[in-house]
């Protein structure tokens, strides 16, 4: 499990302490909710409030985490996490 505490101590961008499927700790969870209002939420996680970057459509890419369990799920697009197959699949 990543947890913010070691992220602090490695140190370095998330995405290269972080992968998508990686379980999280709620402490990390919570710290992403916090930094910046997300673009979008349910009640199966969120998008981070800036997008990451645009894929070859244009269309902003975000972080995505999803809060059942814990776990980071890699970048998508609005419409993807409104999707029923969005969300980590991973175990």
């Amino acid at each position: 499990m990543k947890t913010l505490k070691e992220w602090n101590k490695v140190g370095g961008s998330f995405t290269d302490y972080c992968k998508p499927g990686d379980r999280i700790d709620s402490d990390l969870f919570y710290y992403f909710i916090g930094v910046v209002p997300p673009v979008d939420m349910s009640s199966r996680g969120f998008l981070m409030g800036e997008c990451a970057a645009h894929n070859e459509d244009g269309k902003g890419v975000y972080d995505c985490f999803s809060e059942r369990p814990y776990r980071y799920c890699g970048q998508m697009t609005i419409e993807r996490f409104h999707s029923k197959e969005a969300l980590c699949q991973v175990d």
